[in-house]
């Protein structure tokens, strides 16, 4: 059951980037399903128990919220200059 759960969230974080990047032109709609997509992986990686005895998991988290942060403000900057 953790497997799935683990194996769910790192497909649904792909994809939820992916079609807040590419099918949406609203900034404020890509934050909003980036931001959606970076929560619902940490709640199943507390489901699945993660990040109880592995911390690198929790870091991988940590270090794709910064990157979801760059790509939120690229996409900003573009669409303000």
């Amino acid at each position: 059951m953790n497997k799935l759960l683990l194996t769910l969230g790192f497909v649904l974080i792909p994809l939820l980037v992916i079609f807040a990047l590419f099918m949406t032109n609203s900034v404020e709609t890509q934050i909003t399903l980036m931001c959606v997509a970076l929560v619902t992986a940490i709640i199943i990686g507390f489901k699945a128990e993660a990040f109880k005895y592995d911390y690198t998991t929790f870091l991988f988290f940590l270090y794709l919220a910064s990157f979801l942060g760059i790509l939120c403000l690229i996409q900003f900057l573009f669409h303000v200059l």
